[in-house]
């Protein structure tokens, strides 16, 4: 019915934000699992398996990543964790620049791809 282009549009890489305060230096995972922190993330998300089995708390008791992102700033967990693209646009849009900074470390990436219709 379609076929996926060979060449990715672009790539989509998982990070964290933070409050804006937070000095915390987090440059992979191995780092989460030594500080142990709550990590926020929308429900249903992919990669919520993959922390939980690296032994770190994840609370995805909701899909709203605005509501995520107001948890961190008000002490319910420390790190919300999503795609750079969706972060930084919930920062401009909700206006939460200073409050909300995006941690520099990549967790995960993978392309996306245009598919095309064979007709």
């Amino acid at each position: 019915m379609a076929v996926r282009l060979e060449v990715p549009l672009y790539e989509v890489r998982h990070r964290l934000a933070a409050v804006g305060g937070d000095a915390q230096a987090v440059n992979n995972v191995d780092d989460l699992v030594r500080l142990k922190p709550l990590i926020n993330t929308a429900r249903g998300s992919a990669y919520i398996l993959q922390l939980k089995a690296r032994g770190i708390a994840v609370d995805d008791s909701t899909g709203d990543s605005v509501v995520n992102l107001r948890k961190i700033m008000a002490g319910h967990g420390r790190y919300t964790y999503m795609n750079e693209l969706s972060l930084l646009r919930l920062i401009r849009t909700e206006r939460l620049e200073g409050k909300i900074k995006m941690l520099p470390a990549v967790f995960n990436a993978e392309p996306v791809y245009l598919w095309a219709s064979l007709k």
